[in-house]
C-alpha cells in the first residue's frame, strides 16, 4: 500500500486544509501519515525536518511527500538532507521559495533554498509535481517557476483558488492521483 506523509504549513496543524478529506478520498488505496509539525506559528526548518523524518514508514520506497505551503518547503529541505533510497513521489501546494518577507519564517529560510543542490534532491524522490493558483494572496507564481525550473516538474495552475487551503480542494486530488499512479 502507498504511504503519503502530509505535511501542513504554517499556523497550521495535520487537521486542518484537506488531509483528512484526501485520506477518506483516497481509503483504500493509500495509508495516510499526517504530522503536527513542532511550532507551526513560528517553525524552526531542522525541527520540521527531523519530524518528517520520524513520521517515515521503515519501507519508503512506496512513500510520497505531500506538503502544503510551508510543509512543501520543509519536503525539499528534508529531501536536501536525506541520504536513503528515493521516495515515490513528491507534490508541493502552494509553497514559497523564500519567508515572504515574514518575521515568523525568517528563521525557517536561514537557509537560502537558492543554494541547494536541485540535482541532487531530483534524484531524492522519483517524481514531483507543483501546484499553484493564480490569485494566492500570499505565494505568488513567480515561486512555483522557480520549482518548475530547478526541480523539472510539471506545474500545474489553478484558476481563482487562493491558497488551495481548503477542507476539499479537487484540483489537489487530482494532481495527488496523477502522482501516486505515474510514480512507479
Amino acid at each position: 500500500m502507498k504511504t503519503i506523509i502530509f505535511l501542513h504549513g504554517l499556523g497550521a496543524t495535520s487537521e486542518d486544509n484537506w488531509f483528512a478529506w484526501l485520506e477518506q478520498e483516497f481509503s483504500g488505496q493509500i495509508k495516510a501519515v499526517i504530522p503536527n509539525l513542532p511550532h507551526p506559528d513560528k517553525p524552526l526548518r531542522q525541527e520540521w525536518v527531523d519530524a518528517i523524518e520520524a513520521s517515515l514508514p521503515k519501507d519508503i520506497s512506496n512513500c510520497y511527500l505531500v506538503g502544503h505551503s510551508l510543509g512543501g518547503v520543509a519536503a525539499i529541505y528534508f529531501l536536501a538532507q536525506w541520504t536513503g533510497k528515493p521516495f515515490a513521489g513528491v507534490l508541493m501546494v502552494a509553497s514559497p521559495m523564500s519567508d515572504l518577507g515574514w518575521d515568523n519564517l525568517k528563521q525557517f529560510f536561514d537557509l537560502d533554498i537558492k543554494k541547494l543542490d536541485f540535482v541532487a534532491i531530483q534524484k531524492k524522490s522519483q517524481s514531483f509535481r507543483l501546484l499553484y493558483s493564480d490569485d494566492d494572496p500570499y505565494v505568488p507564481l513567480t515561486h512555483g517557476a522557480f520549482y518548475q525550473m530547478h526541480l523539472k516538474a510539471p506545474l500545474a495552475i489553478a484558476e481563482r483558488q487562493g491558497h488551495l487551503n481548503q477542507a476539499q480542494e479537487p484540483l489537489v486530488k487530482e494532481e495527488l492521483q496523477k502522482l501516486i499512479t505515474t510514480a512507479t
